[in-house]
């Protein structure tokens, strides 16, 4: 006698778990500022399940700096930069005019910032740099 085909089932119960959590919102960082402003410098990133040292994606940038007033600037390199907008209101980060940084997504239990970068297989990870806090460009 054949067992019934319950994948199915698995599934929906993965789908119904993915959407419950994804509606629960992690608290924005607070102590430094005004939520989400100020330099993040990036840690490591993440593609196919393996994990990468930052250097070997931004030899000399990487960094991220979201100003108070909902501007901000990406640094691709230690030249090279992109204006972007930011908001972080309902406790959840959304950035616009970026087309490497997108989805960004707060991860309170690590304290960092987890941006997907040109494509959502590559996730790279933040945290914030309290020695670039005023605002100035992050020095690589």
């Amino acid at each position: 006698m054949k067992r019934p085909f319950r994948l199915p089932l698995f599934l929906m119960a993965c789908l119904l778990a993915a959407f419950a959590l994804a509606g629960q919102a992690a608290a924005p960082p607070s102590g430094h500022g005004e939520g989400y402003a100020g330099t993040w410098k990036p840690l490591r990133y993440e593609m196919g399940g393996f994990t990468f040292d930052i250097v070997t994606l931004f030899l000399d940038g990487g960094h991220i700096v979201l100003n108070e007033d909902g501007t901000g600037e990406a640094w691709l390199t230690a030249v090279n930069t992109e204006d972007l907008t930011w908001t972080g209101e309902g406790g959840a980060l959304a950035v616009k005019g970026s087309m490497f940084f997108f989805n960004p997504v707060w991860d309170a239990e690590k304290q960092e910032l987890v941006f997907d970068y040109t494509a959502p297989a590559i996730k790279v990870f933040y945290a914030r740099d309290d020695a670039g806090a005023d605002g100035a460009a992050p020095v690589p």
